[in-house]
């Protein structure tokens, strides 16, 4: 049976992505894009790789209300590093610590293949996604190039009095990540908040991009 000690149930998931980095300021976009976007994930084994919240709402959409729950309880543990990169995820043993039937457990792993934090085969079945040395670089490198930009927009629309006009949620997220008390909620917080440095940058397909490469 795999192990699920640490696993959290849904009522506790959390909704977030993002990637351990510095501070507010300046350096929030360069700062994820450079040092750690995705490292907090990749380190733990999560992904230095593609799932904030945001980049699977579309797909969740779709979904019944307990599918939905699963999916960001699986999600979060993925990112938290409590299932670790390449741990066989078992429909039966998900379904049990979650308290839940096999149908929602393999409706959100399908939806977390299709956002690339898990692989499906057919013969293996589920597992976390592995995610190699050479495509966190390229994905690093990938980020270098449009999270600055996405910045720099974000600044003169919110500057504009557009795209929401103030900061605030990304401060509440970097708040969240200096009171976090463990490794885990820090790097979940911190995904949030540069989630929020480049979510108003006016380009719903920027966005959508930048999400998938932190989940990568």
């Amino acid at each position: 049976m795999m192990s699920t000690s640490r696993f959290t149930a849904p009522k506790a998931s959390a909704a977030g992505a993002g990637a351990p980095a510095g501070s507010a300021g300046t350096g929030a976009a360069a700062g994820s894009a450079g040092t750690g976007a995705a490292a907090g994930s990749a380190g733990t084994g999560a992904a230095a790789g593609s799932a904030g919240a945001a980049f699977l709402t579309g797909a969740a959409g779709a979904l019944p209300s307990r599918t939905v729950a699963v999916l960001e309880a699986i999600k979060r543990a993925i990112l938290a590093g409590e299932l670790r990169p390449g741990q066989a995820l078992v429909e039966t043993d998900l379904a049990e610590v979650l308290g839940v039937s096999k149908t929602p457990v393999r409706e959100a792993l399908k939806t977390l293949a299709g956002a690339g934090l898990v692989t499906m085969n057919p013969y293996k079945g589920a597992a976390v996604r592995v995610v190699d040395d050479e495509q966190a670089r390229h994905v690093y490198d990938a980020r270098l190039l449009l999270e600055p930009e996405a910045l720099a927009r974000a600044v003169v629309l919110k500057g504009a009095g557009e795209a929401g006009g103030d900061w605030q949620p990304a401060h509440a997220a970097l708040a969240s990540a200096d009171h976090a008390t463990s490794q885990a909620e820090r790097s979940l917080a911190n995904r949030d908040f540069h989630r929020e440095l480049y979510a108003g940058c006016g380009n719903p397909l920027l966005v959508s991009m930048l999400d998938d490469l932190r989940g990568t």
